[in-house]
């Protein structure tokens, strides 16, 4: 009896596990093959069938671990997309901070300076944030300094 056991080793240039496809047909065969095994009643091809599980659960366990690392890359590399976006939010709201400053200060208004500078101290806590890499924290400041600023420029003389 001769028992062939596909394992899943990328060739040269390929990505290695594209999919669970290749391990799926792998254990079929290997059940295939111990039914097959189980009527010759040989203990050699016995223990061939038991070698070829050991090697696919390696090959499983290692696979899992492989997509485990790509989730994770993933993921950091997403958590880069945001911190790009919230410092892209946090720039336009410091423009905005820096363009109102004349008008807040020829107004006058204690009022209009009270919010400019708590919109401030929201954009400082959000570069604190940021740089601590709490994206979530960070963009909650920015939009608390943005809702700040859609104020004042809505009543701003």
């Amino acid at each position: 009896m001769t028992l062939w056991v596909a394992t899943v080793f990328p060739a040269s240039g390929q990505t290695p596990f594209r999919s669970s496809d290749e391990l799926e047909k792998t254990d079929q065969v290997i059940e295939k093959a111990k039914q097959a095994v189980a009527e010759s009643g040989s203990n050699r091809a016995r223990a061939l069938v038991q070698n070829a599980i050991t090697l696919q659960e390696r090959t499983w366990d290692h696979f899992r671990k492989r997509i485990y690392q790509q989730a994770r890359r993933f993921r950091h590399g997403w958590a880069d997309v945001e911190r790009c976006q919230a410092r892209e939010l946090i720039e336009k709201a410091q423009e905005r901070w820096d363009r109102l400053e004349g008008a807040v200060i020829d107004s006058g208004d204690q009022w209009f300076r009270d919010m400019y500078r708590r919109a401030g101290e929201h954009l400082r806590r959000t570069q604190s944030m940021l740089r601590q890499k709490k994206i979530i924290r960070a963009l909650t400041q920015v939009r608390a300094a943005v809702e700040i600023l859609d104020r004042l420029e809505e009543n701003l003389p």
